[in-house]
């Protein structure tokens, strides 16, 4: 009966090591086994698919994981976001995006998650000919670090924003967001000017507050933009 009790207090022993470190704990002959620190990587699984009627905006929502315990969790250090047109209608493009929910400073937990929010606006709607769309691949990197200032990698797959005249357009979605690998911060400094290297649509994340409020004011202005956007990028530029 006493070794009965031993062992039920060892195992409850166990669960109270297993909920503070958020690992398993295993109780084998008698002895307790610490749970094995499980080290900190970051997981984005894709962002929504959204569907943006052209002429107006939409926001696409991104779950980023932690897949470590490391106690204190891990802080976003850098955000990136930048959009890809593949047509098949060029004029159909998005024309900014802006991080407008979670931000740098954002401190994701051992074992948990942060929900990051992007927000679009696209080229004026076009004022006649055949209902068509355009397809947009839709990329997100971070950069994050451990309450020890240690860099902690990631793996990043975006999502897709397809930019319609209407509402009654069927679309096809022929591309599909790739994974990015983030192991360093030369990684990310890769992709960020490989990106602006290209003259894709680009945008570090700022405050959110003041890029919502910029993204309003883009409404206003998007026939401007249209026509700078247009003359500075064609087509082949894109195109991988």
């Amino acid at each position: 009966m006493r070794a009965q009790e031993c062992f039920r207090g060892m195992a409850q022993f166990a669960s109270l090591i297993q909920k503070a470190f958020h690992a398993p704990a295993v109780v084998l002959a008698g002895l307790v086994a610490l749970p094995v620190p499980l080290p900190a990587n970051l997981l984005l699984n894709g962002c929504a698919t959204i569907t943006i009627v052209e002429g107006q905006g939409g926001v696409a929502n991104c779950n980023v994981q932690n897949l470590g315990n490391q106690v204190g969790g891990v802080i976003i250090t850098g955000v990136f976001a930048y959009v890809e047109p593949f047509g098949p209608d060029f004029s159909d493009n998005v024309l900014s995006v802006h991080g407008v929910g979670g931000q740098v400073g954002t401190v994701i937990n051992p074992m948990g998650n942060a929900n990051f929010q992007f927000a679009f606006t696209t080229d004026n709607a076009d004022t006649g000919g055949t209902p068509d769309f355009g397809l947009n691949v839709f990329s997100v990197i971070m950069t994050a670090q451990d309450m020890s200032d240690n860099f902690i990698p990631g793996s990043y797959t975006g999502g897709i924003v397809d930019v319609v005249d209407n509402s009654n357009v069927t679309v096809v979605n022929t591309v599909g967001p790739s994974t990015i690998n983030i192991n360093s911060p030369s990684d990310y400094g890769s992709a960020v000017g490989t990106a602006k290297g290209r003259g894709l649509v680009n945008s570090d994340m700022p405050e959110p507050g003041s890029a919502f409020l910029l993204a309003l004011g883009l409404f206003a202005c998007g026939p401007l933009v249209r026509k700078r956007f247009l003359k500075s990028k064609s087509s082949p530029q894109f195109c991988r």
